[in-house]
């Protein structure tokens, strides 16, 4: 599994937690809220009720005290009482909740609030005693208490059942919070050990890898453990390590065949040496040995020059000095310089029209070079090298073919690696293997390309594509910098 996808997960499901744990609150805060706010209007509701008996009371003890005085503050005493009921009546009335009739009881209570009223004018139109009256007024006052009676204890069941409903919530709310620390608690060790055993182990035991790395044992333990991009580095790291083991096989035998292959010109130079100090040696045995001696020393030079051509290259200090340049100078060149070479070969050349690249001259020679004098030296029996240029999609391709002895498929990736040669030349045809490799690199540092076609026995045809040079466009006044 990808750390990304893990992460992804873990975030997830901390998402999905925190949401819920969110909607969980939010769902209980606003139950309370409305819990509250019911216990809130219920407690109203219970005090408007109580207002309007006490009212009811003083209003009824005001009016039969002003029947048995006449006294204008009885009077002025009614009035307040009066206005207190009505304005306790609208109270009650604006607290009404759904249920339990208290709508219809809170109408009920104002219609016998009215009936009290009205039973009270009534008697005041009359001659009825104060005594008697108030009396009378007494069955209409009981019944109207009655009814806020009735509407209290409506109000005291609902905040019985609101306190019910609080003390569920509260459970609810208690139980989530005991769930979500269990969550907690149970996922602090899980995300622990995943850490511990997928991350901070594999890191851990990649990191020994590291440090016991000497250089020497190329032997590398693959960790199949822990997240996908910490087995990825770890294979990375198992391939550079495989990779060092091969070159530093490779640089073995290369030190190797560097060793046989100078061994040889230099005993040849030797041999001739001591042939030459002898003193009688006719004048035409000499200059054939000085010949030798020449051809070896030529050799000799060919090999440095590619050691340090090479080492050039693999340090990072190959320089281009390009221009705008006809490669078929270029070709032609190298064709007329391996004519006179050898005698056994015949070399025919074919070119399009102008094939103007962006390239550095010496370079590209030093890669014709390379690749004519290989396919004179691999084609040991003579034949006929076909060398042409052409055109091919916005590419010049040059193209070098033999009828040499050719190079087997299993050979034909590795070749152009350093230290590289075919098993058929190894043994039999001097050299140390760098030639292609540093002409592919040079080649490939212009933007082009090396191909390869060969069968073993057919000869081997090798193709370099350099980009054409295409000018950008200019005004006609001004000269371009670049011009043949």
């Amino acid at each position: 599994m990808k750390l990304k996808q893990v992460l992804n997960v873990l975030s997830s499901i901390h998402f999905i937690t925190l949401l819920t744990s969110a909607l969980s609150l939010i769902f209980i805060a606003s139950s309370l809220k409305k819990t509250s706010a019911h216990i809130g209007q219920t407690i109203e509701s219970v005090r408007a009720a109580e207002e309007i008996r006490i009212s009811l009371l003083g209003h009824s003890k005001e009016w039969f005290l002003y029947r048995m005085t006449k006294d204008a503050i009885h009077l002025q005493a009614q009035q307040a009482r009066i206005e207190e009921i009505s304005l306790w009546l609208d109270e009650a009335n604006r607290h009404i909740q759904a249920g339990h009739n208290e709508k219809e009881l809170v109408e009920r209570l104002r219609g016998k609030v009215k009936n009290y009223f009205v039973t009270i004018e009534e008697l005041d139109l009359s001659e009825t005693l104060p005594l008697d009256a108030y009396m009378l007024v007494g069955q209409s006052l009981e019944s109207a208490a009655e009814e806020a009676k009735g509407l209290t204890s409506i109000n005291m069941r609902q905040a019985g059942e609101l306190e019910t409903r609080a003390e569920n919530e509260n459970r609810i709310a208690n139980a989530l919070g005991i769930f979500y620390v269990v969550i907690c608690m149970l996922t602090f060790p899980t995300m622990w050990y995943f850490f511990r055993n997928w991350i901070y182990k594999p890191i851990r035991n990649l990191h020994a890898s590291l440090t016991a790395f000497n250089g020497k044992d190329f032997e590398i333990a693959e960790i199949k453990e822990g997240v996908q991009e910490i087995q990825l580095m770890s294979g990375a790291f198992r391939d550079m390590v495989q990779r060092l083991g091969e070159q530093k096989s490779n640089q073995l035998r290369f030190l190797a065949g560097v060793a046989h292959d100078l061994r040889n010109p230099l005993g040849a130079i030797k041999l001739s040496a001591e042939i030459l100090n002898m003193d009688e040696m006719p004048t035409s045995d000499r200059k054939r040995i000085l010949s030798i001696i020449s051809n070896q020393v030529s050799l000799l030079d060919r090999m440095v020059g590619d050691l340090l051509e090479s080492s050039r290259v693999e340090a990072g200090h190959l320089e281009l000095k390009k221009s705008p340049y006809d490669v078929r100078d270029i070709v032609k060149e190298a064709v007329s310089l391996h004519e006179s070479s050898s005698k056994i070969h015949q070399i025919s050349f074919v070119a399009e029209g102008p094939m103007t690249c962006d390239c550095d001259p010496l370079r590209i020679n030093q890669v014709m070079h390379n690749l004519m004098s290989n396919a004179i030296k691999y084609s040991p029996h003579g034949g006929t090298i076909k060398v042409a240029i052409r055109k091919e999609e916005g590419f010049a391709r040059v193209t070098i073919q033999d009828q040499g002895i050719g190079i087997d498929a299993e050979d034909q990736h590795k070749i152009f690696e350093p230290f590289r040669r075919t098993k058929a030349t190894k043994q039999t045809i001097p050299g140390v293997g760098l030639g292609l490799s540093v002409a592919k690199k040079i080649v490939e540092a212009h933007g082009g390309k090396v191909e390869l076609s060969s069968a073993p026995g057919k000869g081997s045809t090798f193709a370099i594509k350099l980009p054409l040079f295409l000018p950008k466009s200019s005004p006609a006044t001004v000269d371009s910098p670049h011009r043949l």
